[in-house]
């Protein structure tokens, strides 16, 4: 309301006081989030990318294991593999808003580019399971024959990936029918589609090795050495780098894409396992499982520029860095800090309040 004594303006000053007290009291703008699966402690950690703090951990199923979250995404997907289901966390308020029961072991996921379908790969069964994300209902499987492993999907959603004992299995995204099996000398694990070339690269445990394979002709196109047991792979979002995590010499190989040639090896903590860059392309995030922490690698530098504690045997495979960055959410701060962007429009409301409020009559 206005009252009759109000100067021109008064209104305004009041209403910029009061979004000015909102950040004060400790709201700030959603930033992008790192969600990491602590396998043992059953919970995922929340870590800021931008200032590396955990801001929140969340309790979920037994046994947690695959997590998938789109850049904006409003929800993150936990597959907890003992208690064979799927936890959905609001990325806005880092809480389990819902639980899909599935009946047994889900070990990967991944979203399609849209959020509307979730792939999950059922272990026992060797299936790959799709989830209608508005309903929470699966709606369909398709069958891997052999254990399957990791799940990605293509980044214009079209084709979805499945690294298996034999080799890499596509699915059309369209009909959930296989197009085909490309048969590999070893047996592939982890999984990163390239953002921006027709080319998926996986990592091969026994060969100590990363293949690239294109997605036009399914045919290995490069191959080059990393570090003992690759387990985990991450690309940076303009394609240009490829982060290996060797989990048996607890380092990260980095490829340039171009050549497909490693340019550094990072040490990191004990037995990485997983690797993502956060949506600025800043800084790559390692889970250590056997260090219980996230080592931070600074992609300009290639170095090591924070250590992040986490639960116990922390791990993140696949899309596992995202949140409602640039979309406006506003989510409750654990203590009353701003980022530095909400700092900037914490001042500029204090300003333009100031100036309503001092302004003379006209």
């Amino acid at each position: 309301m206005r009252f009759p004594s109000d100067p021109p303006g008064a209104r305004r000053a009041r209403l910029a006081f009061f979004v000015a007290l909102c950040f004060l009291s400790g709201a700030v703008f959603g930033a992008p989030f790192a969600y990491i699966a602590n396998i043992v402690g059953n919970s995922v950690t929340v870590i800021d990318v931008e200032s590396n703090a955990v801001v929140a951990t969340v309790a979920v199923g037994v046994s947690p294991a695959g997590v998938a979250v789109l850049p904006t995404g409003r929800r993150a997907y936990v597959a907890n593999l003992d208690s064979r289901n799927i936890s959905v966390i609001d990325t806005t308020t880092q809480q389990v808003v819902s639980t899909i029961a599935e009946g047994t072991s889900v070990q990967s996921l991944a979203l399609n580019p849209m959020g509307t379908r979730l792939y999950c790969i059922r272990v026992p069964d060797k299936q790959l399971l799709v989830l209608d994300t508005g309903s929470n209902q699966f709606t369909a499987s398709v069958p891997m024959e052999f254990d399957a492993h990791l799940v990605a999907v293509h980044p214009d959603g079209s084709r979805v990936f499945v690294t298996r004992n034999s080799g890499l299995r596509i699915i059309d995204a369209a009909t959930n029918t296989i197009v085909t099996t490309i048969e590999l000398d070893s047996t592939p694990f982890a999984i990163a589609p390239d953002p921006h070339r027709e080319r998926v690269y996986v990592t091969q445990l026994q060969r100590n090795r990363v293949l690239a394979i294109d997605t036009v002709s399914y045919k290995v196109v490069g191959e080059v050495a990393v570090g003992v047991d690759p387990y985990g792979i991450g690309i940076n979002p303009d394609g240009s780098r490829i982060y290996v995590t060797n989990s048996g010499s607890n380092s990260v190989s980095i490829i340039d894409a171009a050549s497909f040639q490693v340019i550094a090896t990072v040490p990191v903590g004990f037995q990485p396992i997983g690797a993502g860059v956060d949506p600025a392309g800043m800084r790559a995030f390692v889970p250590n499982s056997l260090s219980n922490t996230v080592s931070v690698i600074d992609t300009a530098t290639n170095t090591v520029a924070a250590v992040i504690p986490t639960g116990i045997r922390p791990r993140a495979f696949g899309q596992f860095i995202g949140g409602p960055s640039g979309s406006g959410a506003v989510v409750a701060a654990p203590v009353p800090t701003l980022t530095r962007d909400g700092n900037w429009v914490l001042i500029t409301l204090l300003l333009f309040a100031s100036f309503m409020a001092i302004r003379p009559r006209i």
